[in-house]
């Protein structure tokens, strides 16, 4: 009777059941059953029974708005990064490493010539390419489905595609993209509190946003440093006339140059939030009832 060696299957068989709903027969993976909400099971000894209450506290949800989050989910990860909002995908789990753009796979019926017809499972048209991050200054590996890699040479670059403040954005990224933006986010946050304090000035723009100014011209608030911008229009004019020199850019002709080769100024300028006093009292006294 004991020589058959106890397998883990048998162990679970012996401490749950299905329920009467499934005409009695064995469970040989009882978490997936939990997991994927499937028959409900019966413990049958003290063990299944504590192993039961487990499973059913991992899969404890909260709903908070319309998101939902799992309180055995951590609050960070190791990296510092918060979890994924709308969680990984169960059922198509290879779109939790890449960049698939909520795509599924879907099934098709083919029909031959004998009207028969058969169920054809679609994947989506999944790529590997190498996409480069100007903020994180490094390329990574990626899964991409070839319509979020339009996407992102539309967008402008993987960073963009990444930060885009959108729900629908948000969702198509899954948990990988997720990852990528907290990286690039943060990387960002330490440029810009970089880029404050080695400023001259700081002002609010008109989204009340603090922005540094490293120099003034003409009027104009120059939120980029003067070495990056003669540089960027110096590479233009090489293009153009290779016998250039950079000693030719100067404050004189930097603004007509920008002009000449069409960078526009809204980019590399900042507009400074004003207020008028007298605008704000009128505005006041026709408030008051």
């Amino acid at each position: 009777m004991f020589n058959k060696a106890v397998s883990v299957a048998n162990l679970a068989q012996r401490n749950f059941s299905a329920s009467a709903v499934s005409n009695g027969r064995a469970v040989k993976n009882p978490q997936t059953y939990v997991v994927k909400k499937r028959i409900p099971l019966r413990a049958v000894t003290v063990r299944g029974q504590a192993q039961l209450k487990r499973y059913a506290k991992a899969k404890q949800q909260v709903k908070i708005g319309t998101t939902i989050f799992d309180r055995s989910m951590p609050k960070m990860n190791k990296d510092g990064i918060p979890p994924y909002l709308y969680g990984e995908s169960s059922y198509f789990t290879e779109s939790n490493t890449g960049l698939y753009g909520g795509l599924f796979p879907y099934t098709v019926e083919k029909e031959a010539g004998t009207k028969a017809k058969t169920r054809v499972r679609r994947l989506p048209n999944v790529t590997i390419k190498k996409l480069y991050s100007a903020t994180l200054d490094r390329s990574f590996k990626l899964k991409v489905v070839m319509d979020v890699y339009r996407d992102i040479q539309k967008e402008g670059g993987l960073d963009q595609y990444l930060t885009k403040d959108t729900t629908a954005r948000i969702k198509e990224l899954g948990p990988k993209g997720w990852e990528l933006r907290c990286l690039v986010v943060k990387q960002q946050a330490k440029i810009e509190e970089l880029a404050l304090k080695d400023a001259k000035k700081v002002v609010l723009d008109k989204s009340g946003k603090k922005t540094a100014v490293h120099f003034e011209l003409d009027g104009h608030k120059f939120k980029y440093p003067k070495d990056f911008i003669i540089n960027s229009i110096f590479e233009i004019e090489q293009i153009n006339n290779p016998d250039s020199k950079l000693s030719d850019i100067n404050d004189e002709n930097l603004i007509s140059k920008m002009e000449k080769y069409q960078l526009p100024l809204q980019f590399f300028t900042v507009e400074e939030l004003t207020f008028d006093i007298d605008d704000i009292k009128a505005q006041l006294e026709n408030a008051k009832i």
